[in-house]
């Protein structure tokens, strides 16, 4: 049965690189999915919408996950964040009456951030 079945793979990969002019499977499947990319962009949506059968006889509904932040975005809030911090460091320093000099010392900052 399993060299039937690899006699029927290797039956249908002839027929397809044939077919489309290409060489190696890898040129077959990529002309195969481009010619067929907005058939399988069409599945995918109606599939990703779908309900859910569940265990209880009540449905599912799949829910689009969040978008992922852009890179820019993350970094963005990451330099805020450090700032932020330093700027609460200083502020707690001062409070503790350090004198703006040893408070850039102490947090590797210039004088005048301070």
């Amino acid at each position: 049965m399993k060299r039937e079945r690899e006699k029927g793979h290797r039956k249908r990969f002839r027929w397809l690189t044939a077919s489309t002019s290409c060489k190696t499977s890898a040129e077959a499947l990529e002309r195969v999915l481009s010619d067929h990319g907005q058939d399988l962009k069409a599945v995918e949506e109606a599939f990703s919408f779908a309900s859910v059968p569940r265990g209880d006889g009540s449905e599912a509904v799949r829910v689009l996950p969040p978008p992922s932040p852009d890179a820019a975005l993350v970094l963005a809030q990451q330099r805020r964040a450090r700032r932020l911090a330093t700027y609460e460091q200083v502020w707690s320093l001062r409070r503790k009456g350090w004198s703006g000099k040893a408070i850039a010392k102490h947090l590797g900052i210039g004088k005048t951030t301070v």
